[in-house]
């Protein structure tokens, strides 16, 4: 049975539809950070960091890098979340200064780190691309931010994880589901979960925000 509620159709996945051998990355993966020194001071980093991460996850290219590396286990491509989402996000859960926000498949970091720089949360951020952790943790040191990017995937979650006052996730289908048994372990402990775009149907809701497309679960 389906256990995945799929989009509104307000986001398309620049990497994962319409192959025609010509996929180029999509040029809003810089611009859609909402703290604007991002889109200036660390546009090099952040363009190079989706170059790479586009060569290896998409076309499998290892030529940029120092010897060969095989990724296995990749499902999901790289979609940031929007910029209106990460701030109706802390008002959504809510978040206060001092809580703990973990993002599984964080991506280059920006929901993190823009929570953190707004609120100051603190934050665990895993995912499989070892270029997107890179760029996160270059940016998260940088701006002397209390987050921790983890290169791994979801049943490598550092424990802490447990602690956190949310999770939040925007993955495809085929991630979420490889998600779950991480988010029910997290519930369990009292982790509010958050989802963005793709839904569990077969969850409880708590709430939702229609506008933004983010839901939030029962406490199992």
């Amino acid at each position: 049975m389906e256990s995945i509620m799929h989009p509104l159709g307000h986001t398309e996945f620049s990497w994962s539809s319409g192959f025609n051998g010509e996929w180029t990355p999509s040029s809003h993966t810089l611009f859609s950070w909402g703290v604007d020194k991002f889109k200036h001071v660390y546009t090099h980093l952040i363009s190079e960091m989706d170059s790479k991460h586009f060569d290896l996850y998409i076309c499998g290219n290892h030529d940029f890098m120092d010897g060969e590396r095989t990724v296995t286990n990749w499902v999901c491509p790289w979609q940031p979340t929007s910029t209106a989402a990460i701030h109706a996000l802390a008002s959504f859960v809510p978040l206060v200064p001092g809580n703990l926000l973990v993002d599984a498949g964080c991506g280059d970091g920006r929901v993190l780190i823009e929570t953190a720089l707004a609120i100051g949360c603190y934050g665990i951020g895993i995912d499989i691309s070892l270029e997107c952790i890179t760029c996160a943790n270059t940016i998260a040191d940088r701006e002397g931010l209390s987050i921790r990017f983890v290169c791994g995937d979801f049943d490598e979650c550092p424990d802490e994880a447990t602690e956190a006052k949310c999770m939040y996730m925007y993955l495809v289908p085929a991630a979420l589901k490889r998600a779950r048994k991480l988010a029910e372990k997290l519930s369990r402990n009292g982790v509010a979960i958050v989802t963005y775009e793709y839904h569990y149907s077969d969850w409880s809701i708590s709430k939702r925000d229609v506008l933004n497309d983010l839901v939030m679960y029962e406490l199992l």
